[in-house]
């Protein structure tokens, strides 16, 4: 290694801890660094733990940022309930009486042991804050991760529910990776939060209480048991188990997201916090659960507005480009949640920094670009209806990746829809058409330099050359309007003497 690369690391790695200690105390000033916002008396207000957790609900996941709990944690969840109008603040202390007062909804992420524990008067003044009509979104993990069922447990068993140590596991073709733990769930009850959902994804997930559950994993599936030494020794903590399953584990199917009405109030639980995380809340129908769950908890779902809220929880983010990562769960197949070496899943993180990435089979009439993630798929006749509907919408941008040798494909399908060749293609695209509704359609034929062993995941750190490296890839994407987004970096006054 040169060393001018040193050089650069090092000071990449200079601003990124000072980055992840401003980000660090987001919990407190995050809200001071952006205008307050202004309210109506009768609009919801969320509160965010940030007391008994690590939360922060300011920072979408941007370049130059790798901090895992950041890019995971409930900023794009956060920002989602204020595209409904909602007001999203962090809860920065206790929870007191005062603290409850007018809200509609508190979201409690994964708690851990290194954050204070619940206070019996918090505990009182939460359950009273439930039977009065309060609203609670909890969202738990696999087994007992970061000590969470530990520090829950004195709450919720007051509450009547059964906490459990398990990983939801499952086989395929519900599984998006490698491993048993990165589910697709496709079983759910009637109910106001499962609504209209068809599949939602766990990135190594746990189970909730069975009772209480209204999302299952597939009968094959299981609950594997997380495994802890007397007295926490060895090298396990107990946060995983052995991804296989045992005689005397819970078998299939396994309860993963619960929902009870206490009192007047309403909880919900969620078994995943990559679930509704900043890298995962776009995959699926992972945000329409997350919507549903807080217009349900917080009582909003019973308003004759519920559908036009949903909309627009569901819209694009404002200073971002939608852009529609086709993916055919409906086939129980995966490119984009996918960390396989042939997948898509680090490019789906890439570009989640870099726009506001939706990866499903759900048609996105208001994406401005479609990436269909393989040429195969415009021989398959639910991906072609898709996207030859797309191509007819105004002035959008469709990107096929493949292979040379799937070139014959894409001319087949060209051939079916009013595309001509456009002469001055931009660099970087292999071939490019345009429709008379102007849609472009661009043809890469590299798409092995947008597989997992081509583009690094989220969290690996990268030198600022490397990091340009990798944002070349969307050079011609910007030339073509997609917008920019700011590095997590430069946001930050660096002093400029």
């Amino acid at each position: 290694m040169q060393r001018s690369d040193i050089v650069s690391r090092n000071s990449l790695a200079f601003r990124a801890c000072m980055c992840a200690w401003l980000l660090a105390i987001a919990g407190v000033p995050a809200n001071r660094l952006h205008a307050q916002v202004t309210t109506e008396p009768d609009t919801p207000k969320a509160l965010f733990d940030t007391w008994h957790s690590n939360t922060w609900i300011r920072h979408l996941p941007a370049p130059q940022q790798y901090n895992y709990h950041q890019l995971h944690s409930l900023a794009r969840a956060a920002r989602a309930l204020e595209a409904m109008g909602w007001n999203c603040e962090p809860q920065v202390e206790p929870w007191t009486p005062a603290a409850l007062q007018g809200v509609s909804l508190i979201v409690i992420n994964l708690v851990s042991a290194d954050r204070p524990g619940f206070l019996l008067p918090e505990i009182q003044a939460l359950n009273d804050y439930l039977k009065q009509g309060g609203g609670i979104i909890v969202i738990t993990d696999h087994t007992n991760c970061y000590f969470h069922n530990t520090v829950l447990h004195p709450w919720f068993h007051e509450l009547g529910i059964q906490l459990t140590n398990h990983s939801a596991c499952d086989v395929p073709p519900y599984i998006l990776a490698d491993g048993p733990a990165w589910i697709s769930i496709e079983a759910f009850a009637q109910h106001p939060v499962t609504e209209s959902i068809q599949h939602v994804a766990f990135q190594t997930g746990g189970s909730v209480d069975p009772t209480l559950a209204i999302a299952w994993t597939s009968p094959q599936g299981w609950g594997d048991d997380g495994q802890m030494n007397p007295f926490g020794e060895g090298k396990s903590l107990g946060f995983f188990g052995d991804f296989s399953f045992s005689p005397g584990e819970q078998p299939g199917p396994i309860g993963v997201i619960a929902a009870k009405e206490i009192g007047q109030g309403r909880i919900v639980i969620v078994g995943d916090q990559n679930c509704v995380g900043g890298m995962f809340l776009n995959y699926a129908d992972n945000r329409r659960l997350w919507l549903q769950a807080a217009l349900w908890a917080g009582h909003q779902s019973d308003q004759p507005a519920q559908s036009d809220l949903l909309r627009q929880g569901l819209s694009g983010e404002k200073e971002r480009t939608l852009m529609w990562c086709y993916e055919p769960l409906s086939q129980r197949k995966y490119h984009w949640g996918s960390d396989l070496d042939d997948g898509l899943g680090h490019a789906f993180e890439f570009l989640s920094k870099h726009a506001d990435a939706r990866a499903t089979d759900r048609f996105q009439e208001t994406a401005e670009w479609l990436i269909v993630p393989t040429a195969e798929l415009l021989r398959e006749p639910q991906a072609t209806e898709s996207v030859g509907r797309f191509t007819k919408l105004d002035k959008r941008k469709l990107v096929v990746l493949g292979n040379e040798d799937q070139f014959e494909i894409v001319q087949e399908w060209i051939a079916t829809i009013e595309a001509t060749p456009m002469l001055n293609g931009p660099k970087g695209v292999n071939t490019a058409w345009t429709t008379s509704q102007q849609t472009e359609i661009f043809w890469l034929n590299h798409r092995s330099d947008w597989l997992n062993t081509a583009i690094p995941s989220s969290t690996t750190l990268r030198s600022e050359k490397e990091e340009e490296q990798d944002q070349k890839k969307l050079e011609w994407m910007w030339e073509k309007g997609l917008k920019r987004i700011p590095s997590e970096l430069d946001k930050i006054p660096w002093d400029s003497e």
